[in-house]
């Protein structure tokens, strides 16, 4: 999986290997979802949990 620096402004397809690697590391937990299509031809992805119990419990 690539280290994530949150001090850098990432462009869209390295954005992108980044959620995918985390899809591909973690498929019981999380999935991409592709949500709609941007004014380039490209689609805006989302990275949805599935189901993951939280951290901190109500």
């Amino acid at each position: 999986m690539p280290e994530i620096r949150f001090n850098k402004f990432y462009r869209y397809k390295d954005l992108t290997r980044i959620l995918y690697s985390y899809a591909e590391e973690f498929p019981q937990l999380v999935s991409i979802e592709s949500i709609v299509d941007t004014l380039r031809p490209r689609r805006a992805k989302i990275l949805s949990s599935r189901g993951a119990q939280p951290l901190y419990p109500r």
